[in-house]
């Protein structure tokens, strides 16, 4: 028998090579993971005859290369600016210098409507995009941020206590690349404040959030940093707990 796979009505697809994946079915102590390992086989298939697997291989850097690029997997360069603080498969870091931005508000009872669409100043930002998520930070110091730099939570409405922003509307890019950070600030920017999240404090300015921005609407003066709020997570144990 030789097996094929009809695509569409003019495409054959021949069975060559298989991969198997061996996991443990051990039980192992807590913090220790079990071991999976990956072997490469090719497939005889002699006519009239089932498949057959033949020995196992190692799997080898241009084998998954060769696999990576026929998926159309294979990663392109790129060339990383200084504002990028971390990049994986799965996940972008960066950060951005304290900067006067545009914002709008669109809360129920309007407290904020005769400021929205302001330019207001704001701190240094650490935002990290995940899949479709987006997460962000602030800190204290316009410059790059170290792997020991405190993170302070983010002065905003629509933000959750571990950083993640509630999108509601915003447009999000759907590439993790280094040329989609400017739509990732951008998306975020020009959407609407809307509620607060669920974090305790967001600043510890004396009137709370809508004073501290009605009392920077238009200011030419750099965002205050003082009245930040200390998360006690370092940009390590950030990351960390978003990739986890």
């Amino acid at each position: 028998m030789k097996p094929n796979i009809a695509i569409g009505a003019s495409h054959n697809v021949v069975l060559r090579e298989a991969l198997l994946i061996y996991d443990s079915t051990n039980t192992w102590a807590a913090g220790r993971e079990a071991p999976t390992f990956v072997t490469r086989h090719n497939i005889t298939t002699d006519e009239g005859k089932q498949p057959q697997l033949g020995p196992a291989q190692a799997l080898s850097r241009e084998f998954l290369k060769t696999l990576s690029g026929k998926l159309g997997t294979r990663p392109t360069i790129e060339i990383f600016p200084g504002n990028v603080l971390a990049r994986t498969d799965l996940l972008l870091a960066w950060w951005s210098p304290a900067q006067p931005r545009p914002m709008f508000f669109a809360d129920a009872e309007k407290h904020m409507t005769p400021v929205s669409g302001r330019t207001f100043p704001h701190p240094a930002l650490v935002f990290v995009a995940k899949e479709d998520a987006l997460y962000v930070r602030a800190l204290t110091n316009s410059q790059r941020p170290g792997a020991d730099t405190h993170l302070y939570a983010a002065p905003y409405w629509n933000m959750y206590q571990d950083g993640h922003v509630c999108l509601g509307s915003m447009r999000t890019p759907d590439s993790l690349s280094i040329g989609a950070i400017p739509a990732w600030e951008h998306g975020f920017f020009a959407s609407a404040f809307t509620h607060p999240g669920d974090i305790a404090k967001l600043t510890s300015y004396c009137g709370g959030f809508t004073k501290l921005w009605k009392d920077l609407a238009g200011s030419a003066e750099p965002f205050p940093s003082r009245y930040l709020v200390d998360t006690g997570q370092t940009l390590s144990k950030f990351l960390e707990d978003i990739d986890s």
